[in-house]
């Protein structure tokens, strides 16, 4: 690590993540880098760590092909998982503690890297939530960018791909304006492409730069876009994007940072007497007039008087002309019936949701108790995993008991007794180092698929040869693979609950007091095979 003196008010932590795959919810940070800056971009801190493979996770094929990561090595690295996620997450707060204002900022960071980011904390028991609240920004560049392209598409250096639309990705769009030595999908090599292009935003449009870091706070966008109820919004293709007019509709009632407006560039009189059903039906549809504005996610709003070269524009409308726009913009604003039925839609559509079965899910499903925070905290503070087996089963909340018994299980199983940590492997063996290809995560037979169409493309690449002789050696149903998945028949799954009843009826009494139950857990764990620790209490 490398520290120097900054003197900016602001500072910025740079940072990027290289994963085990494209999902946050059930993929595994393998590395992570950050570059903390003044406001001039100054480096004043750097970290580059890597983490240990999970033992419960299985990577994909693509993300080690990609990142060039050979899984030998993986095995070793510095930290465990949870070694790994302590370390990011003290980094973190300790930038976020020196008492001026932070940002978060990446690339593609909302949607990705701050995501699996928050889901590696919260799967070690720690506060997933640093990057928001008072004093923090998040500052998505690859949102900042396509504002950029919006504002004046010829103000900076735009890749093409083959078929000639625009490209976005960071390893390309860096070196063609002047980026040099770019590792691309190395964590620090992107982590230092994201500085330069940030810097080149700044300089190429510094009112955008500012704005858009202003709109990383959830407070300052939610203030923007309530008191300016008519403005524009970035919208259109992912590949080229415009702006819309837009008008706010409304909020919802138990979110206030999820919002709706109405683009203005569409008539809005046949919808404004439509039930809350009926909106929301409209909602649902390809090319709605029905905008949704997250702002507590940087959402990308202008001022009506900022001037955009790209505007949004397709087969069903055109841009309005000023009087239409506020013509349009009175009638939503007058018609009180339609806002509420609207911000009834919003709530309609939220109360929708299918709720989250898997634990991994489950990381939005309500805020811990300050009791169970406290106890978490302990947690981290005690050096003594048998100790901190008892603090996992004082804790309230199910998901955070259960997180915290897998975290025991990963990092120090001889603290449970046997019954469970056998319980927990056999629950590992079916639900993630199996040859499923219907789990919601990467299962061997997933990994072990993804390599066949790989090695049909290429079937002399030493990475994926190297890819698969450490799968076989690793995973022992790897080497039952036939190119088949296999499908787990229920009446086998019953007989091992029932193998694993009797035996918990047999434990010594000493063993039980250190697993409350065991026989519940095992008919718990087994009801709920979503996930091999849900139901453990």
């Amino acid at each position: 690590m490398t520290e120097k003196k900054g003197t900016s008010l602001m500072l910025h932590n740079f940072y990027d993540t290289e994963t085990t795959g494209p999902t946050p919810r059930f993929d595994q940070i393998l590395q992570a880098a950050a570059i903390l800056t003044d406001d001039d971009f100054v480096e004043l801190e750097w970290i580059d760590e890597r983490s240990r493979l999970s033992g419960h996770m299985v990577p994909t094929a693509g993300a080690l092909k990609v990142t060039h990561v050979d899984p030998y090595e993986i095995a070793r690295a510095k930290h465990s998982s949870y070694e790994f996620a302590k370390m990011l997450h003290d980094t973190f707060t300790g930038w976020k503690s020196r008492g001026r204002e932070l940002s978060y900022t990446g690339f593609n960071t909302i949607r990705f890297d701050e995501e699996i980011m928050r889901q590696c904390f919260y799967e070690n028991l720690l506060d997933p939530y640093i990057s928001s609240g008072k004093g923090t920004y998040r500052n998505d560049l690859l949102t900042v960018v396509r504002a950029l392209y919006a504002r004046n598409p010829d103000c900076f250096e735009v890749p093409k791909r083959e078929d000639g639309r625009n490209n976005f990705k960071l390893e390309n769009l860096a070196p063609l304006n002047g980026f040099e030595g770019h590792d691309a999908h190395d964590a620090l090599g992107d982590v230092r492409a994201t500085i330069f292009v940030a810097r080149m935003i700044r300089d190429t449009d510094r009112a955008l730069w500012e704005h858009m870091l202003a709109l990383g706070n959830a407070k300052a966008a939610t203030d923007f876009v309530d008191n300016n109820p008519l403005f524009r919004l970035l919208g259109g293709p992912m590949l080229d994007p415009g702006v819309l007019d837009v008008c706010l509709i409304a909020s919802e009632a138990g979110n206030p940072k999820n919002k709706t407006a109405w683009n203005l560039a569409i008539d809005p009189t046949p919808y404004l007497d439509l039930s809350a059903e009926e909106i929301l039906a409209k909602m649902k549809t390809t090319g709605t007039p029905f905008r949704t504005v997250k702002t507590n996610k940087q959402p990308a709003a202008f001022p009506m008087n900022w001037q955009f070269l790209q505007q949004v524009s397709n087969d069903t409308f055109e841009p309005a002309e000023p009087a239409v726009i506020e013509e349009r913009a009175n009638l939503i604003l007058a018609h009180e019936g339609f806002r509420e039925a609207t911000a009834k839609a919003l709530q309609l559509k939220t109360e929708g949701y299918e709720a989250p079965t898997t634990l991994e899910e489950k990381i939005y499903a309500g805020f811990p108790s300050w009791d169970d925070k406290n106890r978490m905290k302990s947690f981290h503070e005690t050096p003594d995993w048998e100790r901190r087996l008892k603090i996992v089963r004082a804790i309230e909340k199910p998901e955070m008991r259960q997180l915290g018994i897998r975290t025991i299980y990963l990092n120090a199983p001889e603290v449970l007794s046997p019954t469970l940590r056998e319980q927990i492997g056999v629950k590992i063996a079916e639900e993630r180092h199996c040859l499923s290809m219907d789990k919601p995560w990467t299962t061997v037979g997933k990994l072990m698929a993804e390599l066949d169409e790989w090695l049909e493309k290429e079937p002399d690449d030493p990475e994926l040869l190297n890819i698969r002789a450490w799968a076989l050696e690793t995973y022992p149903s790897a080497v039952r693979w036939t190119g088949v998945p296999e499908v787990a028949d229920p009446e086998d799954s019953e007989k091992e609950a029932q193998v694993a009843a009797e035996a918990d009826a047999e434990a010594a009494p000493e063993e039980a007091a250190v697993a409350p139950a065991p026989a519940a857990m095992a008919r718990e764990v087994e009801a709920a095979s979503a996930h091999f620790l849900d139901g453990l209490e």
